[in-house]
């Protein structure tokens, strides 16, 4: 994402840490703690979010807030039978595909009265940039650790992708796949290599 941004002309200081910020007649002057001093004539802030339930009276209903969201359960239902919470008020991966997930079944949940549950361990994170920077399942790191160096890393090459070949998106090297069980998968024919 780096390269891809610098190569659309934007100065990327990273790591950095803003130590001031002050707005001049052309737009805004920010300092660094690297003793940089940028010029900008917008500035981007994020913040995070938090769920905006406050007012909506949600204790005298009998649900319980766990920290910063709801507490929630497995089949998205909160403390109080019938109320479910679904998508970004529950805290987990604030992402458009989990919050589509989770109303479909916490809809389905509260009208069929089932506990139907979201898998989230393959769900899509997608982050919605150009180019875009998306993941499912587990990263290296936590297949190694859940399942030893007995891994297979299959490297795809974005070649190789039809999406990435209709939308000229080819500006990455390629797109790795995780396999935690290679003997149950048949092996493609692009790169691979065994981490021990």
């Amino acid at each position: 994402m780096t390269a891809a941004l610098t190569r659309d002309g934007v100065d990327m200081r990273i790591p950095s840490r803003v130590t001031a910020v002050r707005e001049t007649a052309d737009g805004w002057v920010v300092a660094t703690a690297a003793g940089d001093v940028i010029t900008t004539g917008r500035i981007i802030a994020a913040t995070g979010r938090r769920p905006n339930s406050d007012d909506l009276g949600l204790g005298s209903a009998g649900v319980h807030a766990g920290g910063r969201h709801r507490r929630r359960r497995p089949t998205l239902r909160t403390s109080c039978d019938g109320v479910y919470a679904a998508g970004d008020v529950t805290g987990i991966l604030p992402f458009t595909h989990v919050a589509a997930a989770h109303g479909v079944t916490a809809t389905v949940n509260a009208l069929f009265l089932t506990r139907q549950k979201v898998a989230h361990q393959a769900m899509p994170w997608v982050t919605f940039t150009d180019p875009e920077v998306a993941r499912a399942g587990m990263t290296l790191r936590q297949a190694c650790s859940r399942f030893g160096q007995e891994i297979e890393v299959v490297d795809l090459p974005l070649g190789r992708v039809d999406r990435a070949l209709t939308d000229g998106s080819l500006t990455a090297s390629s797109a790795s796949s995780v396999m935690t069980r290679p003997a149950a998968v048949a092996r493609p024919s692009s790169r691979q290599r065994r981490v021990r």
